[in-house]
């Protein structure tokens, strides 16, 4: 049976999950979340507490430990047991069903683009009316060529998204706050508290986190709405995404 997180902090010589948190410079929220959650470790931090450990990822996520055997799978083992017959009736199965997921693939990837055609829809139209709304009387705000339009919608987007992620982090961090100031008593009934630079450390830990996991994700967000502007203006007559005029006013 596969050894837990647990049970690897604990063979290491910390019996509190606060200890091995601090020796890990990880926010005490964040490792408790680890140790229930090992799936939800991301890789630099996997690594990170392997090399501390001592011991391989897998083992971290709680996985049993690879073997050259193990890596061959049962499916593999079955295949090489087969006949020639038997193998060439299992190939014809196998491209049966690759087939089948290259068909899923692409619903997916059709699915997909939807999304983020709806998105770059919803944003163009926030960034038109900020630049209108932030424009002169009398003005039209225009760009000059496809190229400048296109930055600044993208600039434009990673606003957005920079701004949400900070207000997420802001709420998230007020809970955590919270629970940082009310400590925590331990199974042997040992009360615990923080003081304020650890708070203050603890805090900061858990945003920078935070915006290693989540700022990749809206990145891909924006790689897919920015496809989806590029798709748009292909399909466009020239000049027609991009009105002439004026230098453009910066919201």
């Amino acid at each position: 049976m596969a050894k837990t997180l647990q049970d690897l902090r604990r063979e290491a010589g910390y019996r509190s999950a606060k200890d091995f948190a601090a020796a890990m410079e990880i926010a005490l929220s964040t490792y408790n979340r680890y140790e229930s959650q090992p799936e939800s470790i991301p890789l630099k931090q996997a690594w990170a507490i392997a090399d501390f450990l001592g011991c391989s990822i897998d083992m971290v996520v709680g996985r049993d430990p690879v073997t050259v055997d193990g890596m061959r799978g049962d499916v593999q083992r079955f295949y090489d047991s087969l006949s020639a017959e038997g193998r060439a009736l299992m190939d014809e199965q196998m491209d049966f069903v690759a087939h089948r997921e290259r068909k899923a693939a692409e619903r997916r990837r059709n699915r997909a683009t939807v999304v983020n055609r709806a998105l770059m829809v919803h944003y163009k139209a926030q960034f038109d009316a900020q630049h209108e709304r932030d424009a002169p009387f009398g003005i039209v705000v225009g760009y000059e060529g496809v190229a400048d339009h296109r930055a600044a919608f993208e600039a434009f987007l990673a606003d957005v998204a920079a701004r949400k992620l900070e207000a997420d982090i802001d709420e998230h961090l007020a809970g955590l706050e919270e629970e940082l100031r009310e400590g925590y008593i331990d199974a042997d009934g040992t009360a615990h508290s923080f003081s304020e630079d650890e708070i203050a450390r603890q805090l900061e830990t858990e945003r920078a986190a935070m915006r290693e996991e989540y700022e990749p994700r809206d990145r891909e967000v924006i790689a897919g709405i920015m496809q989806a502007y590029d798709e748009q203006s292909e399909g466009e007559p020239a000049g027609a995404a991009t009105p002439t005029g004026p230098s453009p006013i910066k919201g």
